[in-house]
């Protein structure tokens, strides 16, 4: 009769210890990269933003035409990311849009902005340019805070046009049968 009561305790202590575990679990928030679900708060059309603190406009490359000339080939972008870029890298400019704040931003004021950005995945090497004062000539290499899902976030000391970069590594290329080339197996 002992072993059995002790048997039924034991049983009622793990049943009540699993339980307690999983509510908690169900509680927790997820450990992953931030994903904003709330409507956009302001867009250009392809790139969007939920943050108050920015106004994101049409970039035009006109107005900025030297800045723009280094965007639009693979070299340029090389010098732009300098010690960035890792030979063999394709690198693929995949938009460039106005970012204004809406308060000052600077070193000792920065400001984070979360972009939605099409074509983005979880994983992938994103770079983050901004174009700076005074010239408007230059981009700067901003490293994301996060990257997800169409999800990019970086944290900016000033604020004008926003490129970002997608660079990726070239498949191996040769066997495309999955056989070794040596046994044929």
């Amino acid at each position: 009769m002992v072993k059995l009561g002790k048997k039924i305790v034991s049983l009622a202590l793990v049943l009540g210890l699993t339980l307690s575990m999983g509510m908690v679990s169900f509680a927790s928030g997820s450990a992953s990269a931030p994903v904003y679900k709330s409507p956009a708060v302001t867009s250009d059309g392809t790139v969007t933003s939920n943050s108050t603190e920015v106004k994101i406009t049409a970039y035009d490359p006109a107005y900025y035409s030297v800045a723009d000339a280094k965007l639009r080939t693979t070299a340029g972008l090389r010098k732009i990311l300098g010690s960035y870029y890792r030979e063999g890298m394709n690198l693929q400019l995949l938009h460039v849009t106005e970012v204004v704040p809406t308060r000052e931003v600077s070193k000792a004021n920065p400001l984070t902005v979360g972009f939605t950005v099409p074509k983005v995945s979880a994983g992938d090497t994103i770079f983050v340019l901004h174009c700076y004062a005074p010239s408007y000539t230059n981009w700067e290499v901003i490293t994301p805070d996060a990257v997800g899902d169409e999800f990019v976030s970086a944290t900016f000391t000033n604020l004008s046009p926003v490129a970002f970069v997608k660079a990726t590594r070239p498949q191996a290329s040769g066997n495309d049968t999955g056989l070794s080339p040596k046994t044929g197996m």
